[in-house]
């Protein structure tokens, strides 16, 4: 195989991969969106409270009632501090520290962390650098803070060179634990990729 074929296969397999992550994403908030008719008989129903057992979910001593009208706005300004402050530390890299995870500790529950901890794997590139962060939407659901970030990263050899770019999409969960928000959990979601040379 020639040069330029084999380039033109790689770019057909990165349309495929890239292809494959927009229909699932695509599919996921097809399954996950409310209908309208739902979206119409909510917006005459006042808003729900709902009950969390903070004792019994996250060793807590007290309960308390949350709905997104009792998240202020100072609020919404913490949960978004630490998210962002959770996805500088967790989700930078440095091959030679490799302490990613426990300088994230601070920002996770202690479950979380424990699970996080237990998956850790060996990465495939040097370092990993947080380009930009910005956040897309907020909502709680089930007495859950969530929030929806997208972060742009380059991802660097060795020699601090930039191999790729890679765009991810975090769905980040959050509880309050001793006056603070704590990451309870996240999900990462691939939204691009370019190599460079």
């Amino acid at each position: 195989m020639d040069a330029s074929a084999k380039e033109k296969r790689q770019s057909q397999i990165k349309l495929f991969f890239l292809m494959v992550i927009i229909l699932g994403a695509a599919m996921v908030l097809y399954f996950t969106m409310p209908s309208e008719a739902e979206d119409k008989s909510s917006q005459s129903e006042p808003a729900k409270e709902v009950f969390i057992d903070h004792e019994k979910e996250n060793n807590l001593k007290s309960d308390r009632l949350i709905n997104e009208h009792d998240i202020e706005d100072a609020e919404k300004e913490k949960i978004q501090r630490v998210s962002k402050k959770f996805i500088t530390e967790y989700y930078s890299y440095d091959h030679k520290k490799n302490d990613n995870l426990a300088k994230a500790k601070n920002y996770l529950t202690p479950e979380f962390y424990a699970e996080l901890k237990n998956g850790e794997e060996k990465v495939g590139f040097a370092y990993r650098v947080i380009d930009d962060i910005s956040f897309r939407n907020f909502e709680v659901n089930n007495g859950i803070p969530r929030l929806q970030v997208y972060v742009e990263t380059s991802q660097l050899n060795e020699k601090k060179q930039i191999v790729r770019t890679v765009d991810v999409q975090f769905d980040i969960d959050l509880s309050r634990q001793k006056n603070d928000w704590k990451v309870s959990y996240f999900s990462v979601i691939g939204k691009g990729i370019k190599e460079h040379e």
